[in-house]
């Protein structure tokens, strides 16, 4: 049982900093299409188009 745990961390980990990227990707992407992304938005994830 303590195995299978102590892979959890890690594996949370790689998970944490892949949507990390990805939504940075997003971000970026949304805002070459011209779409308005302000700071405090992206940090919760709500976009707004311009």
């Amino acid at each position: 049982m303590e195995d299978q745990s102590g892979a959890l961390g890690p594996v949370l980990n790689a998970l944490v900093l892949f949507n990390t990227h990805y939504m940075d990707a997003a971000v970026t992407q949304l805002r070459a299409d011209g779409l308005e992304v302000r700071e405090e938005e992206g940090a919760r994830g709500v976009w707004v188009r311009s």
